[in-house]
């Protein structure tokens, strides 16, 4: 792939993330307004004790989306969490699905 094509990629995923995702590094995620709902029954995962680990409250469209454990040295996620909202029936969701269309 040429250079010029991947930063006009890599602009153009930067902006669309500046105008709808946002992400916050916390001290807990339960002290975040509606942060800890991604988590499964509320309770985030337990046994990490590294203090590289970056807890991670990401938003969508202003509102709290999923979280991110985030090992800051290696540069990796070590865990994510997002709570599926199922729609009922043949009724649409009220914001498109997320995706890259570049890929």
């Amino acid at each position: 792939m040429h250079p010029s094509v991947i930063l006009l990629v890599l602009g153009i995923t930067t902006q669309l993330s500046e105008h709808w995702g946002t992400a916050t590094v916390v001290e807990d995620f339960n002290h975040v307004e509606r942060c800890k709902d991604s988590l499964y029954m509320g309770t985030p995962p337990r046994g990490f004790r590294d203090s590289r680990l970056k807890k991670i409250c990401q938003r969508y469209a202003d509102k709290p989306r999923y979280v991110t454990l985030y090992d800051s040295k290696n540069r990796i996620p070590v865990y994510s969490a997002y709570t599926f909202k199922k729609t009922e029936g043949d009724r649409r969701v009220d914001y498109p699905w997320m995706y890259e269309p570049q890929v």
